[in-house]
């Protein structure tokens, strides 16, 4: 079955939890992102942040870096995994995005 094409804003939704994943693997921004998850999302998100719907962003305000962590380990470990992660062009380049 064909791929269905994702809206315009299913791409910036997907784009926005993509970075987030990119934020979180690096150790010194997720604990800016514990720290000040809002902040954090504003600074590292851009105009991508306005697509982050309100529960998923409530989702990532909760999380401590531990939390944080364990995402980013799973974001690793799916990264090359056939069919268990997607390459996401984002206006910082690349970013992977693993899949549950």
């Amino acid at each position: 079955m064909p791929r269905r094409r994702e809206s315009g804003a299913a791409q910036a939704r997907t784009r926005a939890v993509a970075l987030i994943a990119k934020v979180i693997s690096d150790p010194v921004k997720r604990r800016a992102f514990a720290d000040d998850p809002d902040g954090t999302i504003e600074a590292e998100l851009g105009d991508d942040a306005k697509a982050l719907p309100p529960k998923v962003r409530a989702f990532f305000r909760e999380l401590t870096y531990e939390e944080l962590r364990v995402l980013a380990q799973l974001q690793q470990t799916m990264k090359g995994q056939a069919g268990l992660y997607e390459e996401v062009q984002t206006f910082r380049g690349t970013a992977t995005l693993g899949k549950l």
